[in-house]
C-alpha cells in the first residue's frame, strides 16, 4: 500500500506541478512581455531562454517564468507539509515478534 501511495502520488503532484507552472506561465507572459507567444516559452525550456528570446524581451519572460516556478514549488511545499501532518497519525506497532516465557515449575 506504501509502495502504491509512493508511485501515484509521486506521478499525481509532479503532474500537477507541472500544470500549475503552465497555466500560470502561459497566463504572466502575455502580461509581463506583450507580443511574444506564450506557447512558445513554455516550449522553449529554461536553457534555451537567451537563445531564442531578443534581451528586451528576456526580463518579462524570467518573471513570468519565475512566477511558474513558485506556482510548482507551494504545490510541492504544500504536498510536503500535508505528508508531514499525516506522518504522525499511525499507532505505534512492535514488529519484532514476542518470545514466549515458558515457566517451569
Amino acid at each position: 500500500m506504501t509502495l502504491f501511495f509512493q508511485t501515484v502520488g509521486g506521478a499525481f503532484f509532479i503532474s500537477a506541478g507541472q500544470t500549475g507552472f503552465a497555466n500560470r506561465l502561459l497566463k504572466e507572459a502575455p502580461e509581463k512581455v506583450p507580443g511574444v507567444n506564450p506557447a512558445v516559452v513554455v516550449a522553449t525550456g529554461a536553457t534555451d531562454l537567451r537563445k531564442v528570446f531578443s534581451a528586451a524581451q528576456l526580463p518579462g519572460i524570467l518573471v513570468a517564468y519565475l512566477d511558474g516556478i513558485r506556482v510548482a514549488f507551494s504545490i510541492g511545499l504544500a504536498v510536503a507539509c500535508v505528508a508531514f501532518v499525516l506522518s504522525f497519525t499511525p499507532r505505534w506497532e512492535n514488529l519484532k515478534e514476542k518470545k514466549k516465557s515458558t515457566d517451569a515449575a
